[in-house]
């Protein structure tokens, strides 16, 4: 039995329909920061879970030597909250009231949902899910592997100190912007841009395109090309992709990962899932085994498995799923949920097109937000996802919800309730805190681009079209 806790808010004046919303990384608690939009904006009934325990993001030390934690963290917590809440709703507004089950949620979140739908295909109508960190068994050993490339205070080490995190996402934004055939501080394209290329004539000491204000050792230039290829692994049966790798112009969030005060060994954020949830001891030494390792122990039962799920019983009874994510998403790379996408295709016998929808984001990071000039963000990421409503004024935050053209989960509810599927969804992005918008574009569904049609005019919506 779980230990869960979660918190429901069942609003006044009710739409009859419920949201569940997702966590992030391993914090437990109940999720209230998000929850306040489902009243709100959407008359929602809405819940959140501690997915039973309470901790920070970054703490794993709740799941050391305690199954049961791990599992109610892997998918238990969800879905016992999620039917607990929905008894309460009849009781309150009144039996067979409730009209449809929702789920949004991002990173760990997104991860939630997808794992709830391999458990249990009938549980939401309509599921939102940005940036999964669906692949946990493959992911944790890749970032582990991501710190071992990157030692603390080594020669070949790039991010020592807090300027790398600046000048190198501001060299390859530089090199690779205009790959899409718009100069717009955005990159578009990350799939064309070269980032061998782009270390050695952009950021290496004595190259003609190197900054005036820093540069990188041959040593860095080559730990900088190994941090952007994907992690293969060598075995008995040959080579096989232990986890994709991220795209140029995600680079500013590797901080999260590679920041020296996280990636001290046997302490640091990468090498402490190893500890808590393999049961490794402190010290151990990293070695392509720990894949192995984590998919025969699978701790939590937490990994969403899209080859797993009855995507046909989810189809027959009418469920929908939006996906996003950002292109310059360097915590969960855009490669690992392209890659769900994919297998959820093919496991479905190619017949997605008719419950779910993918949308790549170009220039946002993990779940909200861009690169930015210290006042306006320079790729448009607002689109209704959970949490980024926190990152946006509430001002901004009304001039978009509600409205199926600019916010997805507004646009999922609509296909549940029998509208027609989403095309592309307009996303937002505001000069600094006011209602003033900066640029607008369209986000396309997978695997369609946003092509520019007019270069003179980039920032409207109207001068792109979805091809």
């Amino acid at each position: 039995m779980g230990t869960y806790r979660f918190g429901l808010i069942m609003p006044t004046t009710w739409s009859g329909s419920l949201m569940t919303v997702g966590s992030y990384s391993y914090g437990g608690g109940i999720n209230w920061k998000d929850m306040w939009t489902g009243p709100k904006y959407y008359k929602l009934a809405t819940l959140s879970t501690d997915t039973g325990h309470n901790s920070t993001m970054p703490d794993m030390s709740w799941a050391r030597g305690n199954n049961q934690a791990q599992i109610d963290w892997g998918y238990r917590s969800i879905d016992g909250s999620t039917r607990a809440a929905k008894t309460l709703l009849g009781a309150y507004y009144g039996q067979g009231s409730l009209k449809h089950s929702y789920f949004s949620g991002c990173s760990t979140g997104g991860r939630q949902g997808l794992k709830q739908l391999e458990f249990d295909q009938s549980l939401f109508d309509g599921l939102l899910i940005g940036a999964p960190a669906w692949n946990q068994t493959h992911m944790l050993p890749w970032l582990t592997k991501l710190a071992t490339l990157n030692p603390p205070r080594s020669p070949s080490s790039i991010y020592n100190n807090a300027s790398k995190f600046t000048l190198i996402p501001r060299q390859i934004r530089e090199a690779c912007d205009g790959l899409d055939g718009i100069k717009d501080h955005i990159v578009s394209r990350p799939d064309l841009c070269n980032i061998t290329r782009v270390a050695q004539n952009n950021l290496s000491c004595g190259a003609v395109g190197a900054p005036s204000d820093g540069c990188l050792k041959p040593a860095q230039i080559d730990t900088l090309v190994q941090l952007y290829q994907n992690y293969t692994i060598t075995n008995a049966t040959g080579r096989f992709l232990g986890f994709p790798a991220p795209e140029p112009g995600s680079d500013a969030d590797f901080q999260v990962y590679l920041s020296p005060d996280v990636t001290i060994a046997p302490d640091g954020f990468d090498w402490q899932w190893e500890i808590d949830f393999l049961g490794y001891s402190p010290g151990y030494s990293f070695s392509d085994d720990i894949i192995s390792d984590a998919e025969k122990a699978d701790p939590g039962y937490a990994t969403a498995k899209p080859k797993s799920t009855d995507w046909g019983a989810f189809n027959r009874r009418g469920g929908k799923l939006l996906m996003y994510q950002g292109l310059a998403d360097g915590i969960i790379p855009p490669k690992s949920t392209t890659q769900y996408y994919q297998i959820m295709n093919s496991a479905s016998s190619e017949a997605s097109s008719s419950f779910a929808r993918y949308y790549q984001i170009p220039g946002m990071h993990h779940c909200w937000t861009s690169d930015n000039d210290g006042i306006e963000y320079f790729a448009p990421w607002m689109v209704g996802g959970i949490g980024q409503q926190s990152q946006a004024t509430i001002a901004q935050t009304e001039s978009v919800i509600g409205n199926s053209k600019y916010d997805m989960l507004r646009a999922l509810m609509d296909w549940v309730e029998g509208k027609s599927a989403p095309t592309s969804i307009t996303a937002t992005t505001w000069v600094g805190t006011t209602t003033t918008v900066f640029r607008q574009r369209p986000v396309c569904p997978y695997p369609q681009r946003a092509v520019n049609t007019n270069p003179n005019n980039i920032n409207s919506p109207n001068s792109w079209k979805c091809s």
